[in-house]
């Protein structure tokens, strides 16, 4: 009897607190609904060995994050003041709410909202539709708005399920590759990884986006094990919104990397993928020695260089990805010759500084200071990581070179074009999880854990 009553007081607090939400924020308990109804989904596809592990990580790492977003709320209703942490979140929030104002007739004029909460009329900022800042996303958090209003807290709620999702897919792939001790500790660290976890108390369009790598990778995986059609649907939905939301990124090289994993990994015999390599490799001839085709990659190397230049010349740390020469005087024209080793060098250079910046010994801001816990970290798991890949490729090659081939080919996309410390302290979490597999592996392996990988031979590629 008096277990009733307990469960009756539970359950009359936790519909008062409802309430209470649905009051202050209508969207944040669809949201909250929304993550009820994933947890149910979790409980029951997932396998009873996983199922506690799983179940543990995912309340608690959302938890943890509606806590934190409630204490901005409390923060922003009694002291008047709103917690953005970066401006990108801003801008992201206020071109969604022009979205919902221009649904509603307003075409010229939209208010908006300035950093310290105050509201002013400017020009609609949708009329400009392609700068930069306008994505997927921006319609995604709009439409929320447009339903249950500008509030940011229900926002921020989508972003935090999201942040927590990372987790249990990075534990399915690594489990899948390289056993479940792996898997938990890679989850865990996804889940509450300083940097990962600020990103999802945020407004940015950054978690969706790690979020559609790792559905992306899990789909890939799941479809070379099974061949089911439904893994490639995921893999496509997948790959389709990492496009809606980072349109500048460019989907190319994502398919590029997986293409060349799904060719390398096939059954076809070794003599057949000896003949393909061969005759493309023979086609890149020709095709090397047509002059409109060298005067169009030469031109797309010209506005990489470009964007640099123009990197360098913005408002905050920046380094410089090629050699001095080609940041002096005005924009290179289509005339002027790059040299492919100055490009190649710059391409290893932006490696550099895109895996160790900020550098602990150059820190020129407090927000990099705010970092400098987790730069040491990432420092001290760099050598694990190392460690990891190694024993991954003895052990797990295909698997390995899945995870790999992804992070070199659209990585060397995303190192070529950065230059500002902040953003590329920011873009390297697009692959941190993925980072995490294997510091995991070496981790395990140093503190003798490691599972045998021989033992599960069967379930690998």
């Amino acid at each position: 009897m008096n277990r009733n009553w307990f469960s009756l007081v539970i359950l009359a607090l936790i519909g008062i607190n409802l309430g209470w939400v649905w009051l202050i924020s209508p969207g944040s308990l669809f949201m909250l609904l929304l993550a009820v109804f994933f947890t149910a989904m979790l409980s029951l596809l997932s396998k009873a060995e996983d199922r506690r592990f799983l179940m543990t990580l995912f309340l608690l790492g959302l938890g943890l994050r509606v806590l934190i977003c409630l204490f901005f709320v409390f923060i922003s209703i009694f002291f008047k003041r709103n917690i953005w942490i970066t401006g990108d979140g801003w801008g992201l929030y206020n071109y969604a709410w022009a979205f919902t104002q221009c649904v509603d007739g307003w075409k010229e004029f939209v208010f908006m909202e300035a950093v310290d909460g105050s509201l002013y009329i400017a020009p609609c900022p949708l009329a400009r539709i392609w700068e930069y800042g306008y994505n997927g996303f921006t319609y995604l958090l709009g439409t929320i708005y447009y339903f249950f209003g500008p509030l940011k807290f229900s926002s921020r709620i989508l972003n935090c399920l999201m942040g927590v999702g990372i987790g249990i897919f990075i534990y399915h792939i690594a489990k899948d590759a390289f056993g479940r001790a792996v898997a938990k500790l890679s989850a865990v660290l996804a889940v509450f990884t300083p940097s990962l976890f600020l990103w999802s108390l945020t407004l940015m369009k950054d978690i969706p986006f790690i979020f559609t790598t790792t559905l992306i990778l899990w789909s890939f995986f799941r479809y070379l094990k099974t061949k089911k059609i439904f893994y490639l649907f995921t893999l496509c939905i997948a790959i389709l919104g990492q496009y809606i939301i980072r349109p500048h990124f460019t989907v190319d090289f994502i398919l590029l990397s997986l293409l060349l994993s799904y060719f390398i990994l096939s059954k076809l015999s070794r003599r057949t993928k000896f003949y393909i390599t061969l005759c493309l490799f023979l086609l890149m001839i020709p095709v090397s020695l047509n002059s409109k085709l060298n005067n169009l990659v030469r031109g797309q190397m010209h506005r990489i260089i470009n964007y640099s230049r123009g990197i360098i010349a913005s408002e905050g740390s920046t380094y410089k990805v090629f050699d001095d020469k080609y940041y002096s005087g005005g924009s290179l024209s289509q005339a002027e010759y790059i040299s492919f080793i100055d490009f190649v060098k710059g391409i290893l250079r932006g490696w550099f500084y895109f895996i160790l910046v900020p550098f602990p010994w150059k820190i020129y801001s407090r927000l990099q200071m705010l970092s400098y816990p987790q730069v040491l970290l990432w420092y001290l798991f760099i050598p694990f990581v190392c460690l990891g890949i190694i024993s991954a490729l003895k052990y797990r090659w295909k698997e390995t070179f899945v995870i790999l081939s992804y992070i070199i080919i659209t990585g060397t996309m995303v190192v070529i074009t950065s230059g500002n410390i902040g953003t590329v302290f920011r873009h390297r979490d697009m692959f941190t999880p993925l980072f995490l597999i294997f510091g995991s592996v070496g981790l395990l392996k140093v503190l003798g854990k490691l599972e045998s990988f021989n033992r599960r031979e069967a379930n690998a590629l």
